[in-house]
């Protein structure tokens, strides 16, 4: 079997890798690896190899990786397997997407937490597997962990050898129970086996560009110390969410809304207030130009509003990915966002809507990063809702925002904004 994987060029990878072998083999006692740190440490692609290499080697044999979403596997975690090379067929089932390898039969399932859809863990019931892959387990519940520990090994392979159960998880920081779980531990040199920590740094990734690098540097000093330095101790539990937001440096009076300009709409779906925040990219400025914030209102009037006042401009929509749910509003197969297609007359390249909704944590970066350029983001004075917003709305202790904290109406024109930075600007962040 070869792959495009070498993990000889990256020290802890390598290290990582052979433990995995070892693991399995039952040559030592950890079963419960864990990968975690910094961006770009190259932790989903090494587990990912990881796993590949155990499933050609012990033949007949099945893994799952799991995580939060199916679109955030078919985004991510998909396609940097199919980078790997390995040879077999897809196929989808119950659910979940399945890769069966050519010369060894086994199996690679990529399996959806589905947490809001299923709190009580009802399909790990039954679930059979040798080893396991949590991905971003900063993500996930505690409650799939203790799933994952009680499932991992019971898959019996008939013609083979068969394997030592084993759990790999990959993480950035993070302040949930994982950190209580791992980290916390290891700092104090008491993490013993089953369980094993490695520290992931995009200075061990020769594949890291200086062109990355050089986007970091752009970062606000707390999101560089946690995503890039791999901080677990940078985090302010009780700061605004926006809060390299400052009235003075980013609010301004008048934008002018250039109709030659494409003008991008952000939604965020909520009955009360339903909400809109409207963006031009004018040169280097993203300037945000107005805001819609409707109580007790639907999409059709929200369309409505809009074409009022911006009749004849060329609309670009993006926002919560929810919207592309079916929510038999009129319909079976009717959509918020394919409510807002036909009424607004978009053609399919007008709509730039993600499979599945950003980690809240990563937004977060995006925003303040963006937020900390000078002159990057202005905003119109007359979006008075937003503004309250990002001068109001606290972060949690996940770096998510805060909902304890949160009346039910605000937030939303905050989210929206994230939403649109993400999507279109977070490659000159993130790299």
């Amino acid at each position: 079997m070869e792959t495009v994987f070498d993990s000889r060029k990256n020290f802890v990878q390598d290290r990582f890798l052979r433990m995995i072998m070892l693991s399995a083999s039952g040559k030592t006692d950890y079963r419960y690896l864990f990968y975690g740190g910094a961006i770009r440490g190259g932790k989903t692609f090494v587990c990912l190899a990881g796993l590949g290499i155990l499933l050609e080697k012990y033949k007949g044999t099945r893994a799952h990786v799991i995580r939060e979403s199916l679109p955030s596997l078919q985004q991510t975690t998909i396609p940097s397997f199919k980078k790997l090379g390995f040879k077999g067929k897809w196929r989808t089932e119950g659910g979940s997407i399945v890769f069966r390898f050519l010369n060894s039969g086994s199996e690679l399932v990529f399996f959806s937490e589905a947490f809001a859809a299923d709190k009580d863990g009802d399909r790990f019931k039954g679930l059979e597997t040798n080893f396991i892959l949590l991905e971003q387990i900063e993500e996930l519940h505690e409650q799939t962990w203790q799933r994952s520990i009680e499932r991992v090994g019971s898959y019996y392979v008939e013609h083979g050898i068969q394997p030592e159960p084993l759990i790999m998880s990959t993480f950035n920081p993070t302040q949930n129970w994982v950190k209580d779980l791992i980290y916390v531990p290891w700092e104090k040199g008491e993490l013993k086996s089953p369980y094993l920590y490695m520290h992931a740094s995009p200075k061990d990734n020769p594949f890291v560009t200086a062109a990355q690098w050089k986007n970091w540097e752009q970062m606000d000093r707390k999101s560089y110390s946690r995503f890039v330095e791999g901080s677990w101790e940078d985090f302010d539990t009780d700061l605004l969410f926006a809060y390299r937001f400052e009235r003075r440096r980013h609010v301004v009076e008048g934008l002018e809304v250039k109709r030659e300009l494409n003008l991008f709409l952000s939604f965020d779906f909520n009955i009360d207030p339903m909400t809109c925040v409207v963006v031009q990219q004018q040169g280097f400025r993203i300037c945000v130009v107005d805001e819609f914030c409707l109580p007790k209102s639907d999409i059709k009037v929200m369309c409505e509003r809009i074409l009022q006042r911006y009749r004849g401009f060329y609309f670009v929509v993006t926002g919560d990915a929810s919207g592309k749910n079916r929510h038999g509003i009129s319909g079976v197969n009717v959509t918020y966002y394919s409510i807002i297609r036909d009424l607004l007359r978009l053609a399919p390249q007008q709509m730039k809507v993600m499979e599945a909704n950003a980690p809240v944590e990563s937004t977060r970066l995006v925003m303040n990063s963006l937020l900390e350029r000078k002159d990057r983001i202005v905003i119109d004075s007359r979006c008075g809702e937003l503004i309250r917003d990002l001068e109001s709305v606290k972060s949690g202790t996940d770096g998510g925002i805060d909902k304890k904290l949160l009346r039910s109406d605000r937030g939303h024109l905050l989210d929206g904004l994230r939403y649109y930075l993400y999507y279109f600007h977070s490659r000159e962040v993130l790299g």
